[in-house]
């Protein structure tokens, strides 16, 4: 199996077996925030609402654009 396929999968059943309730997914936004800071990401946090937030610089002059996936 291809090696960033494998690392995915991993990553998924990680991610997949953190308890994160609605309204209690404190514990899976940490491991997120583990994750972006791992990976070297910058401006890594949390806002108001819980959601984990950092930012992947472009290699060129661009549009911004930002991604989001719902909490439940």
């Amino acid at each position: 199996m291809d090696e960033s396929i494998q690392r995915l999968l991993d990553l998924l059943i990680q991610i997949q077996q953190i308890p994160a309730p609605t309204f209690e997914e404190q514990k899976l936004a940490e491991f997120i925030l583990g994750m972006f800071r791992q990976e070297g990401l910058s401006d890594v946090q949390l806002d108001s609402a819980g959601n984990a937030l950092a930012r992947l610089p472009g290699e060129k002059a661009a549009p911004r654009s930002a991604e989001r996936s719902r909490r439940s």
